[in-house]
């Protein structure tokens, strides 16, 4: 009988085939690691800046319907982007006039001193419009006076449903078209 024999390792390693998987493991370990601290690394978001729009109205007493209808007419604007800069964002900043030439000054003062306003539209009744044009002539930026008349001017169809929608189902009133066109004027006009 014969004596058994040894098996032997018939298949041979070479020194270079094992530096080789080391290598390829470094760089899937150094790919991996980049990975997850990349996935780690805050974001750089560049932030909008800011702006105003001046809103003065009268949301209290007798003509406060009108001054929520230049709100909703207002903000109808800035969502149907007359005026949209990616640059920009523009935030709504309504102010009462409570209807009276005092307040109209005083909301002219208040606005002059915010660095961040962009632009303003003021509503006012018809007989008071030379009033707030001479509170508003010292504001560095565009100032639109919209007198409300008797009645509104006809809104189309368009206009009325989107106005609606913003408005929860309330029709536009005397003040909305002449409003929302305003906001986009004003908004579109250079500065001074």
């Amino acid at each position: 009988m014969s004596s058994p024999r040894l098996l032997r390792n018939t298949r041979r390693t070479s020194p270079n085939t094992s530096a080789s998987v080391r290598h390829v493991l470094t760089l899937f370990g150094l790919a991996v690691l980049l990975a997850v601290l990349s996935a780690c690394a805050p974001r750089i978001a560049v932030t909008p800046r800011i702006v105003k729009l001046g809103l003065v109205a009268p949301f209290e007493g007798r003509a406060r319907a009108i001054g929520y209808d230049a709100l909703f007419a207002a903000k109808l604007a800035l969502h149907d982007g007359v005026a949209s800069d990616a640059d920009e964002r523009i935030e709504l900043v309504a102010l009462d006039s409570g209807a009276s030439p005092d307040a109209l000054a005083r909301q002219a003062r208040s606005l002059a001193v915010d660095p961040d306003l962009r632009a303003a539209v003021v509503v006012v009744a018809p007989g008071e419009v030379a009033r707030a044009r001479e509170a508003y002539v010292g504001l560095r930026v565009p100032v639109r006076v919209v007198a409300v008349p008797g009645t509104g001017l006809p809104a189309d169809d368009a206009f009325a449903r989107r106005y609606g929608a913003l408005a929860g189902g309330q029709a536009p009133g005397a003040a909305a078209l002449p409003v929302y066109q305003a906001v986009g004027a004003v908004l579109t006009a250079p500065f001074r």
